[in-house]
């Protein structure tokens, strides 16, 4: 239904209601920006709205409209939707979006959001909107996400009836802020694996401010704070971590070793405490930019074990050939490593196991330039197992016939360890 009073001054109000097949509103929309392939919608709005200054004087909307079983693809990010459920609740001056649910892939995503003074805004300043977010999942799998890491790709826009329409929501999409407040059951990324997964995001034109994530992983725990900025096909990111008794093993094998060549998950046993503070670069794909990684890692890991690590077999079997050399154990290990690009440099630090006592500094290099002092005491560190006094261990770490290696390139690409001839001598 439908009136128009005062025709000096032409005001159109009424009641629209309808059911239809969604796919029609890709004529409206334009299908560049929303493209609808299946659903239906029900729409029950009452509105007022001044023909002539249909600009100047927003319209008033109020109403319902109920969107059910669509299947969608947002063009600009490249995320396609199924199964997708909606409720859309105009009330004077707010939007309520409720009931929405969203399969993408094999994750399933529940949400409600609310966007204050939407039609005030929409008109007149579609950057100052905030849509705010309550979004629950039993599952969600990253990699079926990462059209929200990249920046919103420009679409070439067709010729449509309503281009002013399509405009507008184009605009709305582009200028917004979106504040997230996320709980998930379970979340997956490649062999990574975290539940009770809670997180604070707020995405935005320039990228994605990361807050109070907390998700339960490997035994224990992982916080993170961060953001990421957009910049072209990479985008930049920086992250403060603390992770709290993780299976270093499984934590290793989540993030395949951390591009490490020699040392993977196979030889680690252990629970790792840690504080990072990282920058590098993500390509929108969720692949991490090879030597980008620059900043800080300072851990402890307990109840530690070496296993089967060739590095050190290959110079135990001749120097301790009665020990053993494939499960070197450790009660505490700590230490600082500081990461620029494809070097990893190992602050000085005493490493105490069971198959020999050390102290370590150096350059770890992903590539080439690997450069790592190693003092070794020969004594073998069971002889002092019943020492209690910390101050006596101390005093005996180092003595008797002491090695000093260097771990350096090999001409075939592996660490090759020799005796570190330049060695500082006053140490």
């Amino acid at each position: 239904t439908a009136s128009i009073n005062n025709f000096n001054k032409p005001i159109a109000t009424g009641v629209f209601k309808s059911q239809f097949d969604i796919q029609k509103l890709n004529s409206v929309v334009g299908d560049d920006l929303l493209k609808f392939t299946k659903g239906t919608a029900n729409v029950e709005l009452a509105y007022r709205a001044d023909i002539v200054a249909f600009k100047l004087a927003k319209p008033y909307v109020k109403g319902i409209i109920d969107i059910e079983n669509a299947d969608v693809n947002y063009v600009p990010r490249k995320l396609n939707f199924k199964n997708t459920s909606i409720s859309l609740n105009f009330t004077d001056k707010d939007l309520f979006i409720r009931n929405i649910r969203l399969q993408s892939g094999k994750s399933v995503v529940m949400m409600d959001g609310t966007i204050k003074n939407f039609l005030n805004l929409y008109y007149s300043a579609p950057e100052k909107i905030l849509l705010s977010w309550k979004i629950r999942s039993p599952q969600l799998h990253l990699g079926e996400f990462f059209g929200f890491l990249s920046s919103r790709k420009t679409v070439k826009k067709k010729k449509a009836k309503n281009v002013s329409f399509s405009d507008d929501l184009d605009q709305v999409f582009e200028k917004s802020q979106v504040d997230m407040n996320l709980r998930v059951d379970k979340v997956y990324y490649n062999k990574f694996l975290a539940t009770d997964a809670q997180a604070d995001l707020l995405l935005t034109e320039k990228g994605i401010d990361i807050k109070n994530v907390s998700v339960k992983h490997a035994g224990g725990s992982l916080r993170l704070n961060g953001n990421l900025v957009h910049s072209g096909s990479s985008n930049r990111f920086s992250l403060n971590t603390t992770i709290s008794n993780v299976d270093i093993k499984h934590f290793f094998y989540s993030f395949d070793d951390f591009g490490l060549k020699s040392l993977s998950s196979k030889n680690l046993k252990g629970y790792l405490f840690s504080k990072t503070n990282i920058s590098g670069n993500i390509s929108d794909e969720g692949k991490l930019a090879s030597n980008s990684l620059y900043g800080s890692v300072v851990f402890d890991l307990k109840r530690g074990a070496l296993l089967n690590f060739e590095p050190v077999k290959s110079v135990g079997k001749f120097a301790f050939p009665f020990r053993d050399l494939d499960n070197i154990t450790f009660n505490n290990l700590n230490g600082k490593f500081d990461i620029r690009g494809k070097n990893i440099t190992i602050n000085p630090m005493q490493i105490n196991t069971s198959l020999l006592n050390m102290d370590i500094a150096g350059v770890y290099s992903l590539g080439t330039g690997t450069n790592i002092a190693l003092d070794v005491p020969l004594r073998n560190p069971k002889k002092d197992e019943e020492i209690t006094d910390k101050k006596e261990i101390r005093e005996r770490r180092m003595k008797g016939i002491v090695l000093h290696l260097l771990a350096t390139d090999g001409e075939d690409g592996k660490i090759k360890i020799k005796l570190n001839k330049n060695r500082d001598k006053t140490k």
